[in-house]
């Protein structure tokens, strides 16, 4: 038995815990791999064996179903969860089919999360890949894989219709390398095509690398798969039924101006659908057209009123979620932030408040509480949640654990908690909608 150890560093050191999570992984799958054992047919009194590392199957099955999935992606792990035990038993189970996986390696972590696999043994490859797929949200978390490898910045740029890819390193003044939604760099020109966009604003990775952007003026979100290249055409849209439309309604297909967009640990899709006065969730795997499972906001799918209350929103505009699983939503003319727990159903209510010490004030005088008009939410790697409160331009953050009323710790772009005022200075802010964190 080879083993390996490494040092992890302490939280505080995001990029290097990843970067030494990332070696740990490499090194481990390496000791495997000069331990890993002989692979040893599969006798024929077994009734269900493992053969190769990666078949299943009861001897004399005549069905062979071959899966390419990989180990990092959220695809993959809904189908494990929701379809891999009733295909074993139902037909792998009853010697009609034989099953086998072969992996479909995405990145750097899916490699050596397969070399781990790999390295239990033909016996314990599928319950090896039962854990892995069980824990993807937490360790590809660790290892950074929701932006890209590189760590190149993109923009949304929703004057121009477009979003931008600047390489690194970054310098002052630097062009873009790479456009989406227009076909070159000096174009601007709003298009419902699979290559248009008009007036974006949120943009996200999922864990396998794909880019999706809210396209708000055209009441769509779309997917774009790598690799990435000028005026690509997206994939998937959804919010339409297909690409070309641009239409703005309610119903649980259809989105008016969606916002912000994030995706939670297990790899649903939670988009701000603001002019509906809701927050919709999809599930994978996505689809042009599909419907979203579940509504935040909203009594269903047909209702988009305004409202105030522990289960309403006036034109929401920011998301995120935390390590638990809680979404919060930016509930913008509210002057509020809210969060909703899991389990998640349909019209739920949040839970905690910020911005009022419960859900039926509807005035603040506490300077150090209160927001106005908040939009971008992002959570940094000790748990503290930072708000951008536009209209009283500065970025609260507020410091776990948390309290519905509570009062923020530290002000960005004002000196004081009591100040007020736009400014363009270094440490002045006007009017900011988003917050992020590299996490």
């Amino acid at each position: 038995m080879v083993q390996t150890t490494a040092c992890l560093p302490g939280k505080g050191d995001a990029r290097a815990n990843a970067r030494a999570f990332r070696l740990w992984l490499r090194l481990a799958a390496l000791a495997c791999l000069a331990s890993w054992p002989a692979v040893r047919p599969a006798r024929a009194a077994d009734l269900l064996t493992v053969r190769a590392a990666r078949v299943l199957a009861r001897a004399g099955a005549k069905v062979k179903l071959v899966e390419y999935g990989s180990l990092a992606c959220p695809h993959c792990r809904h189908f494990e969860e929701t379809s891999y035990k009733p295909l074993v038993k139902q037909y792998v189970g009853t010697g009609r089919v034989s099953y086998e996986f072969r992996n479909y390696l995405l990145n750097a972590p899916d490699l050596s999360v397969s070399l781990l696999a790999h390295c239990a043994g033909p016996a314990k490859f599928f319950p090896m890949s039962e854990v892995i797929f069980a824990t993807q949200p937490q360790w590809f978390e660790k290892v950074g894989a929701i932006t890209d490898a590189q760590r190149n910045i993109w923009v949304s740029d929703g004057g121009g219709s477009r979003v931008l890819e600047y390489k690194q390193p970054i310098a002052d003044g630097m062009a873009a390398s790479l456009v989406i939604g227009q076909s070159t760099l000096t174009a601007n020109v709003q298009s419902t095509a699979s290559t248009g966009l008009s007036f974006p604003h949120g943009i996200v990775f999922d864990k396998g690398g794909d880019l999706w952007v809210a396209d708000s003026s055209n009441n769509r979100v779309l997917e774009f798969v790598p690799p990435f290249s000028n005026g690509m055409s997206a994939t998937v849209v959804l919010g339409q039924a297909g690409f070309g439309t641009n239409l703005c309604a309610h119903s649980s297909s259809k989105l008016c101006y969606p916002t912000d967009l994030v995706f939670d640990g297990s790899g649903n899709l939670w988009v701000v659908d603001c002019n509906n006065n809701r927050v919709l969730e999809y599930l994978p795997p996505f689809k042009t057209g599909q419907a979203a499972t579940l509504v935040i906001g909203q009594v269903d799918f047909n209702s988009n009123s305004l409202a105030s209350g522990a289960t309403g929103l006036n034109y929401p505009w920011g998301i995120a979620t935390d390590t638990a699983g809680n979404v919060w939503v930016s509930d913008g003319l509210n002057w509020r932030v809210l969060r909703f727990s899991p389990p998640f159903s349909s019209g739920q209510a949040a839970n905690l408040i910020l911005g009022f010490p419960d859900f039926t004030t509807t005035t603040n005088n506490n300077s150090q509480s209160s927001l106005s008009n908040p939009r971008g939410i992002a959570f940094d790697d000790n748990g503290s949640v930072y708000v951008a409160s536009d209209g009283s331009s500065r970025v609260m953050m507020f410091v776990p654990p948390f309290t519905s009323g509570m009062v923020a710790t530290i002000v960005i772009g004002q000196p004081s908690f009591t100040a007020v005022g736009a400014s363009t200075t270094a440490s002045g802010l006007a009017d900011p909608v988003g917050v992020h964190l590299i996490q």
